[in-house]
């Protein structure tokens, strides 16, 4: 059986280079299993093609170290829905984004251009005064000025160099200072119709762009209940146990019991370094919500299984809830045992 990262790497390795009939085989198998396997495998050789035609072979599985980038624990709080995101069942999402930066070291070796994107900051452009006053609003805090001001120029100069970077900044500062979820939807959507590759270059954009689509189909109602919970001062604890269980199972949920862990693991003591798994371990021991002990058992077979190797312990977790009586975490930890039972889930 190979594990879930290795045929990952394998996905990427294919686009290069030919597999030996056992790496072949394993891929097949991984392809074969879900239409979704294989959609993205093909989005992954569509911007394959998009960006350069004749590169080197790929010799080394570079899933580990893209992993620990999206896990750094003291990033940001805004940018937090990435790496939760990837941790959380969408770890080819970071890959995809992954085969751009390759492509730009193959395509420098080669001494071909690099992606449009990449070079047209040394381009005259007509938008680049409106992003550096946007960038001057938001050092005032004036967030939504600088909405307003990258809106209007990106609107203006569709096809300017610079064009891709206002549109991107402006789903950014709708998403992260704004929390106008709608607006940034829109906003990240257009970004992926009209400047794909810079979208894909960045693997948290491409998170707030999956988690807004799961909120939208619920009028970013459950978004809305996170930031609530969040801005709940000393009853944060108690506010997000609600959203979990007001919305479980999705990616809203986990961020939700990423935010817990950091909480509990504050409480015990704030000036060392927490485990994330014990961190987890110690949110849930606070929590009296079934569904909200469910979801922590699902988060923590996610941690036992992805981070930590360990799929003997990920199954005990998942374990206790594929037989419980939450339909939506139920189906989660039972899927999430089928992939510990087929070798990609480790």
């Amino acid at each position: 059986m190979w594990k879930r990262d290795r045929v990952h790497g394998l996905m990427a390795a294919s686009l290069y280079e030919e597999l030996t009939p056992e790496e072949q085989r394993a891929l097949d198998e991984y392809l074969d299993a879900s239409p979704a396997n294989r959609a993205e495998y093909e989005r992954l050789a569509a911007l394959r093609d998009s960006l350069h035609r004749d590169v080197p072979a790929m010799q080394r599985d570079l899933m580990p170290a893209l992993r620990a980038r999206m896990m750094e624990e003291d990033a940001h709080d805004a940018r937090r829905p990435g790496w939760r995101f990837a941790l959380a069942g969408a770890v080819c999402v970071v890959f995809f984004a992954f085969v751009g930066y390759q492509a730009l070291g193959f395509v420098r070796n080669s001494g071909e251009q690099p992606p449009d994107y990449l070079v047209a900051a040394e381009q005259p452009s007509e938008v680049r005064p409106a992003l550096q006053q946007a960038a001057a609003l938001m050092d005032e805090r004036d967030y939504a000025g600088a909405y307003e001001l990258l809106k209007r120029a990106a609107e203006a100069h569709p096809s300017d160099p610079l064009a891709g970077e206002a549109q991107a900044e402006l789903a950014d500062v709708a998403f992260t200072h704004l929390r106008w979820y709608p607006e940034a939807y829109a906003a990240y959507e257009k970004l992926v119709s009209d400047y794909a590759e810079l979208y894909t270059s960045d693997p948290e954009r491409i998170a707030r762009r999956n988690l807004l689509a799961e909120a939208r189909r619920a009028d970013y109602v459950p978004l809305r209940n996170l930031d609530r919970a969040r801005g709940a001062g000393e009853d944060a604890f108690g506010e997000l146990e609600r959203v979990i269980a007001s919305h479980p199972g999705t990616f809203v949920a986990s961020l939700a019991t990423d935010d817990m862990a950091r909480i509990a693991a504050r409480e015990i003591d704030g000036a060392t370094p927490v485990p994330r798994v014990a961190a987890l371990e110690m949110a849930q021991a606070k929590c009296s919500d079934p569904v909200a002990i469910q979801q922590f058992s699902v988060e923590i077979g996610h941690v036992y299984s992805r981070e930590l190797d360990d799929p003997a312990k990920a199954r005990d977790w998942y374990g206790a809830v594929a037989n419980g009586s939450h339909g939506v975490l139920a189906e989660l930890a039972r899927n999430s045992l089928a992939a510990l039972d087929s070798g990609l889930g480790q």
